[in-house]
């Protein structure tokens, strides 16, 4: 049990970075081993980057290891940039694939991949990482290393950084506060103002309404049915930490390591591609579970011992502000495929009974630039064609 594998440690954080290295390197030399071509997913982040910057200073491959990045024409959701920095350092052979949202519907990729899943997939990201597989299967890569489960104990994600700060304002260490969010908003370009607004939204405003709307029955959105809010209200689990590594620890065992395994392990075996991934190894896990929140997160920057263990990351990768991993433009597809959208849509919210006419609604206003993106629109056609794909009747 992972609750009983990790002990609160004190090691000198020198003494960690190197014990973190070493793991690190040894993980990725175990998942090295194969007698067929290996390649890595590179989304030019931290985790893969890491993973192909020590395949590379470790002489664990040749010139037929190579690497597959997602790629879009969009640069908000681009990273090329990045991927392309490693792949000159490393000399390694990269493949970009660029998915086209479209043909989630016109080529009936969307049902191909729910078919595959087993289960309704919530957004498009799935098919980013769909079509890495599928290119990585098409350039003869039969082993896969991917970068998944670094963020949830070496807290990658927002969540984990709010929660720091909650426990630095319970123990009175108002400096160490102050210094982290003035370099937090450095990195970001922000002013000191804003970051602070924002963690008091965060830690305060945003917990409050979900009490209120709570209490008033609210709780649940208006574009679900009465029938399935009292369905649901049934179903939620509502996990809560205190610390990161109860964070940590939920995040691996209940919530986001399952999901994204599921998802990876399906994509890739679609392909018949064995899929490993070095940063879930139990000695890197528990080791680093049970470290000092502030050797994770330190100076503004999450993923700090990291960053310090791999020394081989280039510079403009190793201090990167921002995050993307497997992304997609989902708002942006559902914009140019509005009308079959919202024609779908429709059709679900007169037949199933999940879903209110405030879907539509709602959906009107995201067209009309009145409302920001919500990923519901794209998780009703995914269990629309579920449903369907499956003949569940709901």
């Amino acid at each position: 049990d992972l609750n009983n594998s990790i002990h609160d440690l004190r090691d000198d954080i020198n003494v960690a970075i190197e014990k973190i290295r070493l793991l690190f390197i040894d993980s990725v030399k175990l998942r090295m081993r194969s007698d067929v071509k290996v390649g890595s997913c590179l989304s030019g982040g931290i985790d893969s980057s890491s993973i192909v910057s020590i395949v590379h200073s470790q002489k664990l491959a040749n010139e037929s290891f190579v690497t597959v990045t997602s790629c879009y024409e969009n640069k908000k959701y681009d990273e090329q940039k990045f991927s392309n920095i490693v792949s000159e350092k490393t000399n390694f052979k990269g493949i970009k694939t660029f998915p086209n949202l479209t043909d989630l519907l016109n080529l009936g990729e969307l049902d191909k991949i729910i078919y595959h899943q087993d289960q309704p997939i919530s957004g498009a990201s799935h098919y980013s990482e769909y079509k890495v597989f599928e290119a990585a299967r098409v350039n003869g890569i039969i082993v896969m290393l991917d970068g998944q489960g670094s963020d949830e104990y070496l807290c990658g994600y927002d969540e984990f950084y709010m929660l720091y700060l909650q426990e630095l304002l319970r123990k009175m260490k108002f400096k160490k506060l102050f210094l982290i969010m003035r370099n937090k908003a450095i990195h970001k370009k922000n002013k000191m103002f804003v970051e602070i607004l924002y963690a008091i939204r965060s830690i305060y405003v945003y917990p409050l309404l979900k009490i209120l709307k709570k209490i008033l029955k609210k709780d649940l959105p208006s574009w679900l049915s009465e029938e399935w809010k009292s369905i649901a209200n049934k179903q939620i689990i509502d996990f809560s930490a205190v610390t990161l590594k109860e964070l940590s620890i939920q995040e691996i065992k209940f919530s986001s390591i399952p999901y994204q395994l599921h998802s990876e392990d399906r994509n890739s075996m679609l392909f018949s591609i064995e899929s490993r991934l070095p940063f879930l190894d139990h000695r890197l896990v528990e080791y680093i579970i049970g470290l000092p929140s502030d050797y994770k997160i330190k100076n503004g920057y999450s993923k700090f011992i990291l960053r310090e263990a791999i020394s081989e990351l280039p510079e403009e990768i190793k201090y990167r502000k921002d995050k993307m991993g497997f992304v997609a433009p989902d708002g942006l597809w559902i914009k140019e495929n509005h009308q079959s959208i919202r024609s779908e849509l429709h059709n679900i919210v007169h037949s199933q009974g999940i879903f209110t006419e405030s879907l539509i609604e709602r959906f009107d206003r995201f067209i009309a630039g009145n409302l920001e993106y919500e990923p519901i629109y794209f998780r009703a056609i995914a269990l629309n064609r579920f449903c369907k794909i499956f003949n569940i009747v709901l």
